[in-house]
């Protein structure tokens, strides 16, 4: 699904992250590694294979998409005191020829700056072709791109039957993606007519307002 933005073409893509074709370059947010280890070091019961998930996903993407850059828009760590960060970073070597670039968000503030030494940019905001890369979504821009908020939808069909999913929205110059990573919950944002939303479903992409 393509949709234009801040006068770029971007390809919107299933698996909750944006392909800009032209630069090659990847945008993902809120990956979270290893959100589930952390839960788990702090006594909460999670299935311990569900935080390999993530990483899984990512190469994935990466096999499939073969950017020369990723910019990850923040919290791309949970926390700084699990394997995996380790994990991630060993990753990240095996990538090594593609730029990796972290907008830095409320979760990565101790991580990224012991991480700079890995071949990651880590930056606070990042200037895409005149689109102002954030963690936070701002109107401060005159075209922002950025994360946080988790987005998602909630459709309702017959027979008070709903769902909830996660999905992009875009306001007039304003664009955030949802969570890239697993088990990062949500926020429904309310529909009006100043947004565009797509949704994610069945590893589709679906315009839904």
């Amino acid at each position: 699904m393509e949709y234009s933005f801040g006068g770029q073409i971007f390809e919107l893509l299933p698996e909750k992250a944006m392909w800009h074709q032209d630069s090659e370059t990847l945008f993902i947010s809120d990956v979270h590694i290893d959100k589930i280890h952390h839960f788990r070091k702090n006594g909460i019961s999670l299935p311990a294979n569900a935080g390999h998930r993530t990483l899984i996903k990512l190469d994935a993407l990466v096999k499939r998409i073969s950017p020369k850059t990723i910019i990850f828009l923040g919290d791309l760590f949970h926390a700084s005191d699990n394997n995996g960060v380790l994990q991630f970073l060993q990753w990240r070597r095996s990538i090594s020829q593609i730029q990796c670039i972290l907008v830095v968000g409320n979760h990565d503030v101790v991580t990224a700056k012991s991480i700079e030494s890995d071949d990651i940019l880590v930056t606070e905001l990042y200037d895409f072709s005149g689109i102002s890369c954030t963690h936070y979504p701002t109107e401060d821009h005159k075209f922002n791109l950025a994360g946080h908020l988790h987005p998602a939808v909630k459709l309702k069909g017959k027979g008070r039957q709903s769902i909830v999913l996660p999905c992009f929205f875009f306001s007039e110059n304003v664009a955030v993606l949802p969570p890239f990573g697993y088990f990062t919950g949500h926020y429904i944002i309310k529909e009006t007519d100043d947004y565009d939303i797509f949704c994610i479903a069945e590893n589709k992409v679906i315009k839904v307002h």
